[in-house]
This record gives structure tokens, C-alpha cells and sequence, in this order.
């Protein structure tokens, strides 16, 4: 196994740990479920290492790759949470109503 391979397999298992477990996320005892949260971040990690060396890029090119990705997965990540298939009604309108009322406040 070449030393190019064990880097990117480190790479996608320390993704994770530093991802979740050191910001405090995962406590020591559900450290187990770090293989199943890898692909998360260790697919995302290993995606922009090698497009960041495919294009022969240096590390400014790795750090915007990986901003980009954070924002991107963070707000699919929340859109999951937030914008679950059974949203209620009251939800779905609370936009509406707040500019309605704006709408209202505003007139002379």
C-alpha cells in the first residue's frame, strides 16, 4: 500500500474525530460511531484533498474547497432538521404572517 493511500484512509477516519469528538459532540463512550459518521466528513475531506491535488493547487485552494463544502453540507444538514417532510401549517405560514403584519405597521 502506497504512502498516498494511507494518508487519504487516515485522512477519512481523523476527519470524524476532529469533526465531532474534540469540538465535543460525541462523547468518549459513543467514539464507536465514528465509522459510520466517516463517510460525512472523511468523504468530503478526501473529495477536496484530491481535486486540490488533481488541479495541482496549493492550500488556499484546499481551505476555500473546504469552506465551501462546510457551507454546503451545514445547510443540508439543517435543512434535514429544519425542513422535515411534516412541517405544520403554522410553520409553513409564520413568513406570510410575519409580513403581513409588517405590511400593517408600515401604513400611514
Amino acid at each position: 500500500m502506497s504512502k498516498s493511500v494511507k494518508t487519504a484512509i487516515a485522512l477519512f477516519f481523523l476527519a470524524p474525530l476532529f469533526g465531532e469528538y474534540l469540538l465535543g459532540n460525541l462523547k468518549f463512550s459513543e467514539i464507536a460511531l465514528l465509522p459510520f459518521i466517516a463517510p460525512l466528513y472523511g468523504g468530503g475531506a478526501i473529495l477536496i484533498r484530491e481535486t486540490t491535488r488533481r488541479m495541482g493547487r496549493g492550500y488556499g485552494t484546499m481551505w476555500g474547497l473546504g469552506l465551501a463544502y462546510a457551507l454546503w453540507a451545514g445547510d443540508h444538514a439543517k435543512r434535514g432538521q429544519m425542513d422535515g417532510a411534516v412541517r405544520s401549517d403554522f410553520q409553513r405560514s409564520r413568513p406570510a404572517r410575519a409580513f403581513r403584519s409588517l405590511q400593517r405597521n408600515t401604513r400611514a
